[in-house]
């Protein structure tokens, strides 16, 4: 065979392979993640301006906070369970009808513990009725089971809820937060945002097939058994990588907050250009355990963070200031950090998760950002303790979190790895 038929082959292996086609997906849908949040992030900081944006921020970090909780693990826990059973419809049914009985219960603690706070808050008492109304996209946002669709490595269902969310979000953003007098509108169109893709989801798993089966106390137990160390990292993950917005909020101004929101927005658009990678390898390597494949995708990624970091740094300081206003250039320095934090947590997503169920150690990948998490605390706790709240403390903290993470998951993870795919070219040298 020529050259050129063995590269067109090899393409065609390529794109025909189904970890391809589900980061494809992935990737369209990174694309209105990028978009949507950052068409989102300019308009707000123009129409609201500095302070009133932290606000409306403050709230946008207990929306995520609180997804976390209301996700309980189960976009890692239950995708690996799916994918591993597919076939059994029943046993989906059930652990479905689960998932939703558990999170009814955790949204309703969510929306206790909202009330609460906001009720016995005098910092934020002229503010009350938008965190009431940030009920609505977290209920939405809760409910979304893209973990069955991942699962199942429909990704292109992934993809059209999460479309679907942000072009409502964006269109109603746009159209009807004109002015600050306004900024109720913000949460209620996420809110309709997340719950019409939630019901699309819901309409797409029906035509698929699925029923949500009527869970049994037992069912409703097996489900807790097999998320809660999950829940605990997710828990822990959102502690150091969302903390910094809700600390700020609590302990400093909300000035403080919006150049901090800002700053981490767009390092969350960073996050997200390797989101598909990592959704799709997971469950592909919950199934298929291939260490070969999974050492190129993360070289590739970590070289493509470090890339985007050096042109991020260079650009920057130009960018900031003419897209979002002069009001916003204390945002840089902390970008400055953010683009060191990105290279580091792209190494840790992906020696994390796709790496652990790849040697089957899962609970290396938990336990690791438990701790993390724990130094985050430690360190957080000390600021408060002192005053020094501040926003590139926080930073700062965020990173010595995530490289403990990367660390301890290298050092644990790899060695079982590399081990791994020395016996299995032993083996096929044999065979």
């Amino acid at each position: 065979m020529s050259l050129a038929g063995k590269e067109q082959g090899f393409m065609r292996t390529v794109l025909s392979h189904r970890l391809f086609k589900n980061t494809s997906a992935l990737v369209v849908l990174q694309l209105f993640n990028y978009l949507a949040p950052l068409i989102v992030l300019i308009h707000l900081t123009r129409v609201l301006g500095i302070e009133l944006y932290g606000v409306v921020a403050f709230s946008m970090g207990m929306i995520q906070f609180s997804f976390v909780v209301m996700d309980f693990g189960f976009s890692l826990s239950a995708t690996q369970k799916i994918s591993q059973h597919r076939e059994r419809r029943k046993y989906i049914g059930r652990l479905l009808g689960s998932i939703l009985t558990i999170k009814l219960a955790l949204f309703l603690l969510i929306a206790a513990a909202i009330t609460l706070y906001i009720f016995n808050s005098t910092k934020y008492e002229g503010h009350r009725l938008l965190f009431l109304f940030t009920l609505l996209p977290i209920l939405g946002q809760g409910y979304q089971p893209t973990w069955l669709f991942s699962g199942l490595e429909r990704m292109g269902m992934v993809t059209a809820a999460g479309v679907v969310s942000r072009v409502i979000f964006v269109i109603l953003t746009l159209s009807f937060v004109r002015s600050p007098d306004a900024y109720l509108l913000v949460p209620i169109g996420n809110g309709i945002a997340q719950v019409s893709a939630a019901i699309f989801s819901f309409l797409v798993i029906f035509s698929l097939g699925f029923r949500v089966a009527r869970p049994r106390i037992i069912d409703i137990k097996y489900t807790l058994r097999l998320t809660f160390e999950y829940f605990l990292s997710r828990l822990a993950v959102v502690t150091y990588m969302s903390g910094g917005v809700m600390i700020l909020g609590a302990f400093s101004t909300s000035v403080a907050v919006a150049v901090y929101s800002l700053a981490e927005q767009l390092y969350r658009v960073m996050q997200a250009a390797f989101a598909p990678i990592n959704q799709s390898i997971f469950p592909f390597m919950a199934k298929e355990r291939d260490v070969r494949i999974l050492v190129k995708v993360v070289l590739v990624c970590v070289i493509m963070a470090c890339l985007g970091a050096i042109v991020g740094y260079l650009a920057s300081p130009y960018l900031i200031p003419v897209i979002f206003g002069q009001a916003w250039i204390g945002a840089v320095e902390l970008l400055y950090l953010f683009f060191v934090a990105i290279v580091i947590h792209v190494g840790a997503v992906m020696c994390g998760y796709p790496l652990a169920v790849t040697v089957g150690r899962v609970t290396v990948a938990n336990r690791s950002v438990v701790q993390g998490a724990v130094i985050y605390f430690i360190g957080a706790a000390a600021l408060i303790a002192f005053g020094w709240v501040r926003p590139e403390a926080l930073v700062f903290l965020m990173i010595c979190a995530e490289l403990y993470v990367l660390v301890f998951r290298g050092v644990t993870l790899w060695p079982m790895a590399v081990s791994m795919w020395r016996s299995e070219i032993r083996g096929s040298v044999k065979f």
